[in-house]
């Protein structure tokens, strides 16, 4: 989304388009401006739709996955939280900020995902943090994965790249199938 520098009517640094309160979408750059479902057309009461709703600075929530995300704040969840189902080729970059459970839930679950990168999250009192399912070719990093009943679960996935990750879970990992858990090197 381009964004105009000017202050807008909400207090942000970003002109846009209109801000909407009931406006579902998420934004996903850290800039104030939505970047999912879009046009925003006010439950088809306006024809065509705003383009760059303002939002709340890094507004999101749990959620489908469909576009790159880069996380402004710390999230408190309950249930599954992102849902990567049939993608390709994103990037969800915590910023170093949390995902945090209430003993329940799942932070990520991959479905069918692939070539999708996770990294720079600390993931901590889940029930599952990361699991993967027929998923192939991701890449999860730099990650911070504690004080979860299970850290990751890949079930039918394979050629997935786990590495630079802390874990200390009740159960860290359960793998059926061949992935990679560190990068190759050479002594």
């Amino acid at each position: 989304t381009n964004c105009t520098s000017s202050a807008n009517i909400i207090g942000g640094s970003c002109l846009g388009g209109n801000f909407w309160s009931d406006y579902p979408g998420w934004d996903t750059d850290l800039e104030g401006l939505g970047e999912t479902l879009l046009p925003y057309n006010n439950s088809n009461l306006i024809v065509g739709g705003d383009m760059a709703p303002l939002t709340v600075l890094g507004k999101i929530g749990c959620g489908n996955v469909t576009t790159n995300i880069t996380l402004g704040r710390n999230l408190t969840i309950n249930g599954t939280c992102f849902n990567f189902t049939s993608i390709t080729d994103l990037i969800f970059n915590c910023n170093n900020y949390a995902l945090i459970g209430s003993n329940n839930g799942i932070a990520f679950n991959l479905n069918d995902a692939n070539r999708t990168t996770l990294r720079n999250c600390t993931l901590k009192t889940l029930g599952t943090a990361i699991q993967l399912a027929s998923s192939s070719n991701n890449t999860i990093t730099a990650n911070l994965i504690y004080n979860n009943t299970l850290g990751i679960n890949l079930t039918t996935s394979a050629n997935n790249s786990i590495y630079n990750n802390y874990f200390n879970n009740t159960n860290n990992a359960v793998d059926n199938s061949f992935n990679k858990w560190n990068l190759t090197y050479v002594c």
